[in-house]
């Protein structure tokens, strides 16, 4: 602002010495006119005067460009400057609606994941078990619905600890889809678990790994989001109904969500 106030003040200064050299040129501040009979010196006088108006007018012309040039110069500095501020004004609101929509669909999205497990046995008797599974609950806490939801279950008995090129088996028969509600919860769970293999792992012969992974849509199908767990559940007591307890300890590196997940979601049709 104080450059458009500088560049007007210049302006003014050169319009009043523009205006005062007009005057002086017209003869305003001149001496009165010869009539003593001198007309030699007279006339001498006059074309002196003539030449000195010449050259007033001269530099009036030029000093009247100065200013037109100044004046655009001012004009052209102010349009870049204005036309600079709108561009980056331009991008300021294109990164605001950008981070505006990102935040939306976060807040908007669904969000599966672990909820809870369960132990139960199915076969023999509540004092000597021979069948047991473990339930994986997954629970939708986002804001929306999930869709086209895959999902997978499974355990491994091993003599050691999970070896470091594990990875999570993908579906190849039953790619049945289904959705989820925010809120709600479904139940996966493990296949069949003999007695003697709790057994095995109450005794420490064996450990016991659990791992399952879900998959799914948002409310567009732009992105598919993916949840994974992966655990080595612990079991004491004894292999029976009322005698049996257990816990799990995460697998570090093959627990993850979304981008943070070991295996990338894949995509469906």
């Amino acid at each position: 602002m104080y450059k458009i106030f500088f560049s007007c003040l210049v302006t003014l200064l050169f319009s009043a010495l523009v205006a005062i050299l007009i005057l002086y040129v017209s003869g305003y501040f001149d001496p009165a006119a010869c009539f003593d009979g001198r007309e030699t010196q007279c006339s001498q006088l006059l074309q002196l005067q003539s030449s000195r108006s010449q050259s007033i007018a001269s530099a009036i012309g030029i000093s009247l460009s100065a200013v037109g040039t100044l004046a655009l110069v001012v004009t052209i500095f102010l349009s870049v400057r204005a036309t600079n501020a709108a561009v980056e004004a331009a991008k300021a609101a294109n990164v605001a609606v950008s981070l505006a929509k990102e935040t939306a669909e976060r807040e908007l999205r669904p969000s599966v994941s672990l909820e809870k497990y369960e132990l139960t046995w199915f076969g023999g008797n509540r004092d000597s078990v021979t069948s047991w599974r473990i339930g994986i609950y997954w629970v939708n806490s986002g804001h929306s619905t999930a869709r086209k939801i895959r999902t997978m279950t499974s355990h491994l008995l091993l003599d050691s600890e999970l070896p470091i090129d594990f990875t999570y088996p993908d579906r190849t028969a039953n790619k049945s889809e289904t959705s989820l509600g925010n809120g709600k919860s479904f139940r996966m769970q493990s296949g069949p678990i003999s007695g003697e293999d709790i057994q095995s792992v109450i005794d420490g012969k064996n450990k016991l790994f659990v791992w399952s992974w879900v998959e799914y849509d948002g409310p567009t199908p732009k992105e598919r989001y993916r949840s994974e767990f992966c655990a080595r559940f612990d079991c004491w007591g004894t292999n029976s109904a009322d005698g049996l307890s257990s816990s799990f300890e995460y697998m570090g590196p093959f627990n993850g969500v979304d981008e943070h997940s070991f295996k990338p979601p894949l995509a469906i049709a």
